[in-house]
């Protein structure tokens, strides 16, 4: 293949997370909202397993997060 042939692929994750009581100690924690692909509707990614169309779609998601100290 070809240098100019390639395709770079470009893709924007953002992570917000806000942390409450103490670090590391009981009752700590974190709550996060993490998009993943956040300008893109849809973006090609190359894998190693063989599709169909020899490119997988990876489309825009969100999840949000928590973790917390016992």
């Amino acid at each position: 293949m070809r240098p100019s042939a390639l395709t770079i692929m470009r893709r924007l994750d953002l992570r917000a997370a806000k942390a409450f009581g103490k670090p590391h100690e009981s009752g700590g924690g974190e709550v996060a909202l993490v998009v993943q692909n956040a300008f893109r509707d849809n973006c090609t990614e190359y894998a190693a397993a063989p599709q169909t169309s020899g490119k997988i779609i990876f489309n825009r998601s969100a999840f949000l997060t928590a973790t917390m100290g016992f």
